[in-house]
């Protein structure tokens, strides 16, 4: 049995160097200090050491190794999905300790009560967590390594309106900045946070447009501007109908109105402001468009961002290609809007075929 060094306190302390990089254990006695090392040379050659910390502890130091690089909406959801699904879950586990089968099962859990999407997101912040873990030697390897990603399905189809439909919808409201916030959803194709983000610098009445420069989320409770898009392809500038000009006129000029009116105003110059010039919530918008859907009789399902798909559906109808939609949804690809409205045309396969016709 090796002998190692006692110290003024009693304690018995060595170290042990791996791959480079130092380890210091103690003991109360020379046995106990041996049997340390030993297993920890052990693990290492297996690749299964780690240290006794918890995940629930580790989740809150990555957390707040990660708010400073992130955006606040995306850190937000981060530390959603991290409180309360993935600490109450797998919090008092020991990081040596967790193994691919529990994140299985937690996984699986998830599945039977939430969006495929969601669990998509919490599997990747679960991922990216232990992965840091791994990469500042608290973890040997990741469990997460032989975890597949759950597969995103779509439980729900999305809504997208006849143009009737949108003619019916519009009838049903009376508030000429909320029929605003219909019609111009409809025809841009905007998302809810960059409708809600729109200033009167990014309304071109001349060019008939409207450019994407910010967005409105909300962060915890509270909406707030970020001046960040969502990816680098939704920074657009979007054609609009020219009837729509005379429209948003009247709007910034009763925006305006209020403003000169409101000694507690906030000058942020938003299309479409909340109370004093704050941004407008996003799920009061949200709430107020389902209701007006309910009120005319809009199908099931029906919600602000129906609007979006109705804009890309009815253009494709129209004959507007799957770049040009895609370019005006702020898409990534053109195989992400291929991918998600394909359907909308089924008719394409026969008349291709029809164009064949003439070589037999």
């Amino acid at each position: 049995m090796a002998r190692y060094k006692k110290r003024a306190d009693g304690r018995y302390a060595t170290s042990v160097t791996y791959l480079g990089k130092r380890y210091y254990f103690t003991g109360k006695t020379n046995a106990e200090l041996v049997k340390k090392v030993e297993e920890f040379k052990a693990s290492m050659r297996a690749g299964t050491y780690s240290s006794n910390m918890l995940l629930k502890d580790w989740a809150h130091q990555w957390l707040m190794n990660l708010q400073s690089t992130i955006e606040p909406n995306t850190f937000n959801s981060y530390e959603t999905n991290v409180r309360v699904h993935i600490i109450p879950a797998l919090g008092n586990f020991p990081l040596c300790n967790l193994q691919a089968p529990h994140i299985r099962d937690f996984l699986s859990r998830l599945l039977t009560t939430h969006a495929s999407r969601t669990v998509e997101h919490i599997y990747a912040n679960l991922r990216a967590m232990l992965k840091q873990a791994v990469d500042d030697d608290l973890l040997a390897k990741s469990p997460m390594r032989s975890v597949k990603k759950p597969k995103a399905t779509r439980t729900r189809p999305w809504v997208a309106l006849t143009e009737q439909q949108v003619q019916q919808l519009i009838a049903a409201i009376s508030n000429p900045t909320h029929q605003l916030i219909v019609k111009l959803a409809a025809t841009s194709g905007l998302r809810r946070s960059e409708l809600l983000g729109l200033r009167f610098q990014d309304v071109d009445l001349k060019g008939r447009s409207v450019s994407v420069n910010q967005t409105n989320k909300k962060i915890g409770s509270t909406p707030s501007i970020c001046e960040k898009t969502k990816t680098a392809t939704s920074h657009r500038t979007v054609s609009i109908p020219a009837a729509l000009v005379p429209l948003i006129k009247e709007q910034i000029k009763e925006v305006k109105l209020r403003s000169f009116q409101d000694p507690l105003w906030q000058h942020n110059d938003l299309l479409f402001p909340g109370l004093h010039g704050a941004p407008l919530s996003p799920d009061h918008v949200t709430a107020l468009i389902r209701s007006y859907g309910k009120k005319a009789h809009m199908p099931e399902g029906f919600c602000l961002n129906s609007l979006r798909h109705t804009s890309a559906s009815l253009l494709l109808k129209h004959g507007a290609s799957y770049k040009v939609v895609q370019e005006r949804l702020g898409h990534s690809t053109p195989l992400l809007t291929l991918g998600t409205y394909s359907h909308v045309l089924p008719g394409q396969d026969a008349a291709a075929a029809e164009l064949l016709s003439s070589i037999i």
